[in-house]
Formats: structure tokens, C-alpha cells, sequence
């Protein structure tokens, strides 16, 4: 763990034992994690694309938050 890293209170707490504003609160944190990894591959691959010269591994299907896996914004 990162020294300034934000440490997460509900690691320990099981999902069931978390009210709704707990839960909703972990929910959030994750899929900005999510998102965050999302970024990291899209600029790996545009990095990837420009040493291959192959320019299709550089473009998505759908941008982030579009995806159908993606949460809508509320």
C-alpha cells in the first residue's frame, strides 16, 4: 500500500453488514478504479498501435461510459 494511498474502511466488512450508503460509497470507489484501468489499457494500446502501425488496435467499439457494461451516470 502507497504511503498517501486512501485506505479503504469497508475492506474488512462484508457486503451484508454495510448500510446503503456504505455500499453505495464502495460501489462508486470501484468503478473509479475500474475506470482508471479502463484509461490505463486505452493508452497502452494507442502506444501499442503506433509501434505496430496497425491503427485498428488503437479504437474502441464504444467509448468509456458507453459500454453496455458500463454504469449510467446518475
Amino acid at each position: 500500500m502507497a504511503l498517501f494511498q486512501k485506505r479503504d474502511r469497508f475492506a474488512d466488512k462484508m457486503i451484508s453488514d454495510m448500510s446503503d450508503k456504505q455500499r453505495k460509497a464502495k460501489t462508486d470507489r470501484l468503478e473509479e478504479q475500474r475506470d482508471d484501468v479502463v484509461r490505463r489499457i486505452e493508452k497502452l494500446m494507442v502506444r501499442i498501435s503506433r509501434e505496430t502501425r496497425m491503427r485498428r488496435l488503437r479504437n474502441r467499439k464504444y467509448p468509456l461510459g458507453d459500454a453496455p457494461n458500463d454504469r449510467d451516470p446518475e
